[in-house]
């Protein structure tokens, strides 16, 4: 799918001629926004328990049926 945003979040001048995608680019940009937000509380929460998140990466295997 193509972006519709600058490299600061902030809608580029195409997605301002269509509101439509300006509305979707300023979701997009909070939504990101909210969850660099909680993915750092959460970091902090962990360290102050002598903790760190680990998370495995999805992986897909092709194998003989």
């Amino acid at each position: 799918m193509h972006s519709h945003t600058t490299d600061e979040g902030a809608p580029s001048a195409s997605a301002l001629e269509d509101p439509l995608a300006a509305a979707r680019a300023l979701i997009a940009h909070e939504q990101q926004a909210r969850m660099e937000a909680c993915a750092a509380e959460l970091q902090q929460v962990l360290e102050k328990h002598g903790m760190r998140l680990d998370v495995a990466q999805p992986q897909i295997s092709i194998v003989p049926a």
